[in-house]
């Protein structure tokens, strides 16, 4: 367990195996907070139950930074947001064997790659990206993938992806009409 949230300028973390859980809530709600070019693998992000005085729920991991951040084999669970990318700077994502419990979102300057990637309903149950993005054999379980705030000039591709066991189709995405999508 950790007070607060680990923030990490520059220095990867390799969690082992291990959980981490928050003993209190970080001021911004996140629990890993990486900046500049970053590595996490190997670890569980987990906040069960918690919540900020405001109610909010808190962020796996909350990225307000450019870099390249690149998380292999993690898995959030109970947190609302696996992902939060909040910058305008910058940001390459890539994401790979992992399992995303919750919201997942990042701006029109991201650029993110998700392989062999799990995303799942959590406290939230949407995936919104907003920049350039390639998802390959990834699993979307009861999850509403909203591309209304793509950028008109971002694409993204679902190759080999499900939805709820089946192969992800057209009808599976939300608010798709007019935005750069290949399946």
């Amino acid at each position: 367990a950790i007070a607060g949230s680990v923030k990490l300028n520059g220095a990867d973390l390799d969690g082992a195996n291990h959980t981490l859980f928050a003993e209190s809530t970080p001021a911004d709600n996140g629990l890993i907070r990486p900046a500049g070019d970053v590595t996490v693998e190997n670890v569980t992000v987990a906040a069960e139950g918690q919540t900020t005085a405001d109610g909010k729920t808190l962020r796996a991991f909350y990225i307000n930074n450019g870099g390249t951040y690149v998380l292999n084999n993690v898995t959030t669970t109970g947190t609302g947001y696996a992902i939060n990318v909040n910058t305008n700077a910058a940001v390459t994502l890539n994401v790979t064997n992992s399992t995303l419990e919750g919201w997942t979102s990042y701006g029109t300057s991201t650029t993110a790659t998700f392989t062999g990637v799990t995303f799942k309903s959590g406290v939230y149950n949407t995936y919104r990206p907003y920049g350039t993005t390639v998802c390959e054999n990834c699993e979307f379980t009861d999850m509403i993938i909203d591309l209304g705030s793509q950028g008109a000039t971002n694409t993204i591709t679902f190759k080999n992806c499900t939805f709820n066991g089946q192969p992800l189709a057209a009808a599976n995405l939300t608010n798709a009409e007019g935005k750069n999508v290949t399946i």
